[in-house]
């Protein structure tokens, strides 16, 4: 790992979506404690701007908008992929599904840091892929706390980078879904024959 820790954002912010605020009060804890850099990959949408303070504009940055064939390029130097899930419940999109911003984490070797959320809580502690932060509502000091405990134990964080890269390959990618999709239509077929 670089001396500066990295934790990525990916998705649309705005001042009502997207946890402005908390991006904003996590970098300023994160940065008194570490080389530390929030990394937007995406930014606002409808013309809408966001202020970064003064003080955090090494901090924090923005892309802006990246095509999707690109998004590998600028997860290169991202180390924690972060998600939060508080207010998610709200939303039937997120209540059904796991967010794609997950899945292109992992897709990438970029461990998770979510707060309790069933899914994506289940999903990092059976496959040791991120990092669960026990809160239905976690504090950006939480973040912080998780976030330093990383950094301070790259091995850990070097571990959970791979397992996350190894689970896409080995499980979820589309070559292994084609492959179970066909093994049921195979079984569902044989069992009409009989």
């Amino acid at each position: 790992m670089s001396d500066r820790l990295t934790v990525c954002f990916e998705g649309n912010l705005s001042n009502r979506k997207g946890n402005w605020e908390k991006i904003k009060a996590i970098s300023e804890l994160c940065a008194k404690e570490m080389p530390f850099q929030f990394k937007i990959l995406g930014g606002t949408r409808f013309n809408e701007h966001l202020e970064i303070p003064s003080h955090l504009v090494d901090v924090i940055s923005f892309t802006g908008w990246v095509d999707y064939a690109h998004i590998h390029e600028h997860m290169k130097d991202v180390h924690i992929g972060w998600i939060d899930s508080d207010g998610l419940d709200a939303s039937l999109n997120e209540r059904y599904a796991m967010p794609n911003k997950f899945f292109s984490y992992l897709t990438n070797g970029v461990p998770v840091v979510v707060n309790e959320s069933d899914d994506l809580a289940a999903f990092l502690e059976k496959y040791r892929c991120g990092y669960v932060i026990h809160k239905k509502q976690a504090s950006a000091e939480d973040y912080r706390n998780a976030f330093l405990q990383l950094y301070n134990n790259s091995q850990v964080l070097k571990q959970l980078s791979e397992n996350a890269r190894r689970i896409m390959e080995v499980s979820f990618c589309w070559g292994r879904m084609e492959d179970r999709l066909l093994a049921v239509y195979t079984s569902l077929l044989n069992e009409e024959v009989r």
